[in-house]
């Protein structure tokens, strides 16, 4: 529970020796309403779910992610409220497979289980990622796009099916230096004005699980026009 009882997650850094850095490296307010005893637990890869009681004291779980790096993605994935009456001190561990239980004292502070099942749909995996330099990711319902670090982080809603998918990055443009398309259509922006990192890193494609048809990488930003010539040529 933090300022106004709001519920907050952040990260920070522990040696193997259990010495704890001084500085935050991230943080999120994952609940703006009210957020008392959150339980989190770990899913898969950067995935974490958060139960915790919320607003008029009822049993919500929530999803998002967490690099590795420790920086956390500024939306989260997914809300559930398991508990519309009440959902006091709830704790959440993992079944089996996808499936999941909550225990909590629920109305009338009787004990109560439940299982859920989190489908690792939300599990982000890349499109295209040369670590500390760029990247472009995905799950089955959000792309996600970086530069140098998970900090710098737009991202953009993705349908079934074919999905035309640009990032773009203009360092020295006077605003929105960072643009994603989606399917022709700019549907997400942010400010950044650093050089792209050069690195002997590894150049990945294609670990998301889906059908790739095609990726292209240019060395200076396509306009708008270039954006929609392509989609153009590219849509079904």
């Amino acid at each position: 529970m933090g300022p106004s009882y709001d519920g907050f997650i952040k990260t920070v850094e522990i040696a193997n020796t259990g010495a704890i850095t001084d500085s935050v490296i991230d943080s999120l307010e994952f609940e703006k309403s009210y957020c008392y005893e959150p339980d989190i637990i770990c899913i898969a890869d950067a995935v974490y779910a958060i139960a915790y009681t919320g607003p008029s004291y009822d049993g919500f779980l929530k999803t998002l992610r967490i690099g590795a790096d420790g920086s956390i993605v500024d939306a989260v994935d997914n809300s559930l409220e398991f508990d519309t009456s009440t959902g006091y001190e709830p704790s959440i561990i993992h079944v089996d497979g996808t499936i999941y239980a909550i225990s909590y004292r629920g109305p009338s502070s009787d004990g109560f289980m439940k299982t859920i099942e989190i489908d690792l749909k939300g599990t982000i995996r890349a499109i295209v990622s040369k670590d500390g330099a760029y990247g472009i990711s995905a799950n089955a319902t959000r792309v996600f796009a970086t530069i140098k670090t998970h900090t710098n982080i737009i991202s953009a809603p993705i349908s079934p099916g074919f999905n035309h998918i640009v990032f773009t990055y203009h360092k020295d443009g006077s605003s929105d230096q960072l643009k994603l398309y989606i399917n022709g259509t700019k549907m997400a922006n942010g400010t950044l004005t650093e050089t792209i990192t050069t690195n002997t890193n590894n150049l990945y494609f294609g670990k998301v699980n889906a059908i790739i048809d095609e990726i292209a990488i240019y060395g200076t930003p396509l306009a708008i026009g270039d954006v929609v010539d392509h989609f153009d040529l590219m849509k079904p």
